[in-house]
C-alpha cells in the first residue's frame, strides 16, 4: 500500500500503523476524503491462510463503530 497512490481526493491522517487484526500482524491507514470531511475511509492490510489481502471500510456516519468491529474481527480456517 503507497501513500502515493491515493489519488487526490484522499489524506492520510498519519502513517501506516501496525497493529493485530484477527490475532495477525496488519497495518491500517486512516484518510479523509477532501470533498466529504465527514467520511474517514480506513484500510488494512494483512495475511490469513497464505494470501495477502488488502480490507477496506468507509462509514458515513460513526466510523468508529466500524473500524472497532473489523479490528476485533476473529480469522477462521479456510475450508479445505
Amino acid at each position: 500500500m503507497s501513500l502515493g497512490r491515493l489519488g487526490d481526493n484522499w489524506i492520510p491522517e498519519g502513517n501506516l500503523t501496525a497493529i493485530r487484526l484477527g490475532g495477525r500482524p496488519a497495518y491500517r491507514l486512516i484518510v479523509y476524503v477532501k470533498t466529504a470531511t465527514s467520511r474517514r475511509p480506513f484500510s488494512y492490510v494483512a495475511e490469513s491462510n497464505g494470501y495477502a489481502f488488502l480490507l477496506l471500510g468507509n462509514a458515513i456516519s460513526e466510523p468508529e463503530k466500524l473500524q472497532s468491529a473489523i479490528e476485533q474481527m476473529i480469522f477462521t480456517n479456510a475450508m479445505p
